[in-house]
């Protein structure tokens, strides 16, 4: 009987490997908005009311001492956005560290309180300093807060809209008490930025060893 070969078989195929390639990074918007305005017309509230919708608000909350920042992650227009919101001293003493926080903004929310005429009748100065200071594309939002206090008012919804539309901002009146207009007022402020394409999303996964400028930013 003639021996025969062992029939030739393929050599076993090694099973297919995933690709090692990392996926692109779903990309995350950072944006800086500073909230400004004379001291005590609520921009802390406002600024935390946004942050925290869904929290009560702590009534001793202080008075800005420079700067305090609050964060919310949201998505606006189809684009995640990383929110950071510059809360500023209104007092004359820190006015001139403010610019610093306009070089950086996307938006601003320019807020004065209906009850007290002198914080409706310095938007103007607030107003020239974001024109000066801030880029030349930021888009502004004017909020009249406090609205829960309607029996004191001392600003009318008119005289607000009508400073409004000569400035050709979005005009907002908003209580953080009873959060009616707030976030009406910061999603507009979001909207006209998400449409404004000049700065480019950024990923959203960053090496944590990257050192923090000392001035702040946002955490993307």
């Amino acid at each position: 009987m003639v021996a025969t070969s062992p029939a030739s078989y393929p050599p076993p195929q090694k099973s297919a490997r995933k690709s090692t390639v990392p996926r692109s990074p779903r990309s995350i918007r950072c944006v800086n908005i500073v909230v400004v305005g004379n001291s005590s017309v609520g921009k802390s509230w406002l600024s935390h009311r946004f942050a925290k919708p869904d929290e009560e608000l702590d009534p001793n909350i202080a008075a800005t001492l420079g700067h305090n920042t609050v964060s919310r992650d949201m998505t606006i227009e189809g684009q995640r956005l990383n929110v950071l919101v510059w809360d500023t001293a209104g007092s004359e003493q820190f006015r001139a560290i403010t610019p610093s926080y306009y070089r950086r903004a996307d938006g601003a929310l320019l807020v004065y309180d209906i009850t007290d005429t002198k914080s409706f009748e310095a938007l103007p100065s607030w107003f020239a300093d974001v024109r000066k200071y801030a880029k030349e594309n930021v888009s502004v939002v004017i909020v009249g807060h406090k609205l829960d206090k309607e029996s004191d008012r001392r600003i009318s919804y008119q005289q607000g809209h009508r400073y409004a539309q000569e400035q050709d901002c979005p005009f907002f009146e908003a209580s953080a008490a009873t959060t009616a207009g707030v976030e009406d007022a910061f999603q507009a402020l979001l909207k006209k930025v998400a449409q404004n394409t000049d700065v480019p999303p950024q990923p959203e996964s960053i090496p944590l060893n990257i050192p923090q400028p000392p001035t702040g930013g946002c955490r993307c």
